[in-house]
């Protein structure tokens, strides 16, 4: 058998235990939330200590400045933030903090061998706040200096 062996193995993607992650922003995109406000949209990146990936995504609401603040110091981008202006192309490929809490969900899923729906638990990682970037990395677990971004669009 011939084949490709250009391409490489996926990544395991895995919920990560609770805790603070650096991440990659990989995709950022303006749109406008439900409630009609200006919004970013953030696919971000989280890797453990076990090279699993956790791929979240984020809102940057416009009312809520606390939130683009802590996004904004966190990625370096406060220069940014001052302005009073934030595009995709400054969020891209930028490296942060973020706590990672665990979102538990129930959902349904068809079952083919006794052909009935049945009613399963699931979980995912929720960013909870964007946290300053440590001077070294011993100190990430240090900081104690929480943004709670639990906002509604």
């Amino acid at each position: 058998m011939k084949f490709d062996n250009t391409e490489k193995p996926s990544p395991t993607y895995a919920v990560f235990d609770e805790g603070v992650y650096e991440f990659l922003v990989l995709d950022a995109q303006e749109q406008i939330s439900k409630t009609g406000n200006d919004m970013m949209k953030l696919k971000l990146e989280f890797k453990n200590a076990n090279n699993e990936i956790s791929t979240v995504f984020d809102y940057l609401v416009a009312p809520y400045p606390k939130k683009i603040a802590a996004f904004s110091q966190t990625t370096n981008l406060l220069d940014k933030y001052e302005a009073g202006e934030l595009t995709p192309t400054d969020c891209m490929n930028k490296k942060g903090y973020a706590l990672l809490e665990i979102q538990e969900y129930e959902y349904e899923k068809f079952n083919i061998e006794t052909q009935e729906m049945e009613k399963l638990k699931g979980k995912n990682n929720k960013v909870k706040f964007y946290k300053p970037a440590p001077e070294k990395k011993e100190e990430v677990q240090a900081r104690d200096e929480l943004i709670d971004d639990d906002v509604p669009f």
